[in-house]
């Protein structure tokens, strides 16, 4: 049976440590630890049966692992989560773990032996991979967004995106712009989440010119998320184009935000919206009608991602399941409350777009489209006919009617 005797030595700075090593090795581990942020350093009092001191760095380890994620994971998802904290510690030690020195092993009177563990540690270090891993969620802390959002105008060809390499927009468009991303970095952190606002930042300028780009493929989207340290990444458009009636435009408006790491799709919202605008200064109008009206936009957003948080899901896929058929906003109410009630696979059912013939949900689900169209073929749902249209990996469509 091994005991642990945790003894707390303080913490010394990553400089004094460099310091008392040989003169040969310093420039070395400089080149590899180039900064740590939150270095320490703590005694572990390993007692156990042999004087194996592999077995007892081991043991020490996962002592000041545990102690560390204690900090940054809420106690729920400590429980919760075991197995997914023993393999961060089994595979991912080497990442925050910086060093372990060990002291001769010292034999007590009940012949067990006690050997005294001397572990470095990066917190900063152990909080990226608990980011990555989906577990950093402390109270007090939110997971960052990077918005890649394009604005495009057909009217006058002119596009905007913070991260290209070059853009033909000018700054009074450009100070809107800013307002448009602090209003949704406003919204979102009230629901836990951090949005980058890389106008204000000055992101761009950070950018190496290989991860910039006009075309915003999946993978470069989520090559600059990582480059940027970034849990999740919103990307969209807003979209401008001329309408059949004179001083007013057609505006379009589509944000999705992804995972990062996985490339899931977490939640999605869109709006369509006839902007009155004045001829000589039509840019402006636009970006400051959307902000009037960005706030309930973006809400929905927020909603979408806390409710997938606070379920555990922030890793599962997001489907799409359209019901179309002539029914009250009633009855489609009701069917949504059996849907819901009846298929366990699918969860935080929400209203996402609404059109005059149909209706489409968001869910979340570990499960497959098709698996679950399946389960719906063979599920009855007192009072309605439900057959299913199409299916795809992200969106199911249903016919539904009343069954009389």
């Amino acid at each position: 049976m091994i005991s642990l005797g945790f003894t707390p030595k303080g913490r010394k700075s990553l400089k004094s440590f460099l310091f008392s090593i040989p003169v040969r090795y310093k420039v070395y581990l400089l080149i590899v630890f180039p900064v740590f942020v939150w270095a320490g350093e703590t005694v572990i009092e390993v007692e156990q049966d042999s004087k194996d001191i592999k077995v007892a760095v081991q043991t020490a380890v996962k002592q000041v692992s545990v102690e560390l994620m204690e900090q940054f994971i809420e106690p729920s998802k400590l429980k919760e989560q075991k197995k997914q904290i023993q393999k961060i510690i089994s595979t991912y030690s080497n990442r925050y773990i910086l060093y372990t020195k060990t002291a001769p092993p010292v034999e007590k009177e009940d012949e067990t032996f006690v050997i005294s563990v001397t572990i470095g540690f990066s917190e900063e270090n152990l909080k990226k991979i608990l980011l990555e891993e989906d577990l950093f969620y402390s109270g007090s802390s939110h997971l960052r967004i990077l918005p890649l959002v394009l604005f495009e105008n057909l009217v006058n060809r002119k596009n905007y995106g913070w991260w290209m390499e070059k853009t033909n927009v000018s700054e009074s468009v450009k100070k809107p712009i800013r307002e448009f991303y602090n209003q949704i970095q406003s919204t979102l952190m009230s629901y836990g989440f951090f949005l980058i606002n890389p106008e204000s930042a000055g992101s761009a300028y950070f950018i190496p010119d290989d991860l910039r780009f006009t075309k915003a493929k999946k993978q470069r989207v989520f090559n600059l998320a990582r480059f940027f340290q970034s849990h999740l990444v919103m990307t969209g458009f807003i979209k401008v184009r001329e309408s059949d009636m004179d001083s007013i435009l057609n505006l379009k408006m589509e944000l999705a935000v992804y995972h990062s790491k996985s490339g899931r799709l977490l939640a999605e919202v869109e709006r369509f919206m006839k902007v009155p605008v004045k001829e000589e200064n039509a840019e402006i109008d636009l970006i400051s009608f959307f902000l009037d009206n960005n706030k309930n936009f973006t809400k929905g957003l927020g909603v979408q991602l806390r409710s997938i948080y606070e379920a555990g899901q922030l890793s599962s896929n997001l489907l799409k399941i359209t019901v179309r058929g002539f029914l009250s906003y009633k009855n489609l109410n009701r069917f949504s409350q059996l849907l819901s009630s009846k298929m366990k696979d699918i969860k935080n059912l929400q209203e996402h777009i609404i059109r005059s013939k149909s209706i489409t949900y968001v869910a979340s689900t570990n499960a497959g489209a098709k698996d679950i169209s399946a389960k719906i073929k063979d599920t009855v749902f007192p009072g309605f006919y439900v057959n299913t249209s199409r299916v795809t990996d992200e969106e199911i469509i249903l016919k539904v009617r009343i069954n009389k």
